[in-house]
């Protein structure tokens, strides 16, 4: 497995981890996939102007909502495995898989992360070890059905560590990041 060299590749790997998928069906071209609504084609626009990308066509879901689909041809296994990171690397990975299925929420501050303990169970342990290894903890686990979600303690250096000085990131989510007092 190819490991993340910059703030870019380290920043997609937890996007991936988090968010994407690869079709595994044969004769079908590896490539990772994501289907975000609106608000946050920006980011994906700008990491498809850096990484090989192929976009489709706007779409509506089942609920009417529109969604475009963002075709990575790089990294898939990033989507299956957390890839090692250097230590100067971990808040990259660990803003892409906030970014991705995390939370930053005001007023009361609080950065949450979620995964399902029933198919990516390892996703929420590096989660928690690499939260861990940074000097922060986890609040109590709460499960509902098939996810599992944490707060990350304390919440506001920790979003304030992730957001700050970023290249890559969900601007709601950094507005939320350094906004909260």
């Amino acid at each position: 497995m190819s490991t993340p060299s910059s703030e870019l590749e380290a920043y997609f790997a937890g996007l991936a981890i988090t968010d994407g998928s690869v079709d595994t069906r044969p004769n079908r071209l590896q490539e990772v996939r994501f289907n975000p609504g609106p608000l946050d084609w920006d980011v994906f626009g700008r990491l498809s102007l850096r990484l090989p990308c192929r976009v489709g066509n706007v779409n509506r879901d089942s609920h009417g909502n529109q969604y475009k689909s963002f075709m990575f041809a790089c990294h898939p296994e990033w989507s299956v495995s957390i890839p090692d990171v250097k230590s100067t690397l971990v808040r990259h990975l660990l803003r892409g898989m906030i970014d991705g299925d995390g939370c930053v929420s005001t007023p009361y501050p609080q950065t949450v992360f979620a995964w399902n303990h029933l198919s990516q169970q390892h996703v929420g342990d590096a989660f928690w070890s690499l939260v861990s290894d940074m000097g922060f903890r986890m609040g109590k686990p709460q499960v509902q059905r098939s996810v599992t979600i944490c707060t990350v303690l304390p919440s506001r250096p920790f979003a304030r560590m992730l957001y700050e000085e970023s290249e890559w990131f969900f601007p709601r989510k950094k507005t939320r990041a350094l906004n909260v007092s």
